[in-house]
């Protein structure tokens, strides 16, 4: 089953350990800008400084610099999403730009696609405090469904978490199964997650079969 949008998926393994590319950087200013990593991809120490000390200067300890680099991530990813969404005009052609936008972003950077998607979930109540304020961020864009489905406004309260729970179930699962690779290849499947809570699933299988058409 897939899970609840206002919790992230369970991670597999439960330490805390500092994810892969967290220490890049995070959200510190001189280093965004390029990538879902949003920096320049050097490390700390490469100014000649020493690392430790450099990332005690940055950070005050390594759950500090995984929300850091998780807030980065999210940022970006929020970023590519809605300039993908604003270009189309329909909601179903919205959703699925976005969809794919978000996609190809976790298939670039497989490691900083689990920070945001599966290690957010061993990562304490603050990190998963960040992962629900994430998905606030987005569900606006999935609310918008309620205006292009015929009788929209009388669907449960929940359905945008219900359509974000299950896309991003979906992708927690393939990135777990080391397939970031294969992301894009999902769009017709997440397509029709975001679309089917809201106009039900022959119109969404109508959608995703322009998609594959």
């Amino acid at each position: 089953m897939a899970p609840a949008a206002g919790a992230p998926p369970p991670a597999a393994g439960g330490d805390r350990a500092l994810p892969a590319g967290a220490a890049a950087g995070g959200d510190d200013p001189r280093r965004r800008g390029q990538g879902l990593r949003g920096d320049d991809g050097r490390r700390p120490d490469q100014g000649g400084g020493d690392l430790r000390t450099t990332f005690y200067e940055l950070f005050a300890d390594k759950e500090a610099c995984f929300l850091a680099a998780y807030d980065n991530v999210v940022d970006v990813l929020v970023r590519r999403i809605g300039a993908a969404y604003e270009a189309e005009e329909s909601w179903p052609e919205r959703a699925r730009a976005g969809l794919a936008e978000l996609l190809a972003a976790l298939a670039e950077e497989p490691a900083l696609a689990r920070l945001a998607l599966v290690d957010v979930g061993a990562a304490g109540p603050a990190a998963q405090r960040r992962y629900r304020a994430a998905v606030q961020r987005l569900t606006p864009l999935f609310e918008e469904g309620r205006d292009f489905a015929p009788g929209g406004r009388e669907l449960p309260a929940n359905t945008s978490r219900m359509a974000i729970g299950g896309v991003a179930g979906l992708l927690s699962d393939e990135l777990v199964a080391g397939r970031a690779a294969e992301l894009p290849g999902l769009l017709p499947d997440v397509l029709f997650a975001t679309l089917n809570p809201y106009v039900g699933p022959a119109a969404a299988a109508r959608e995703v079969a322009k998609e594959t058409s």
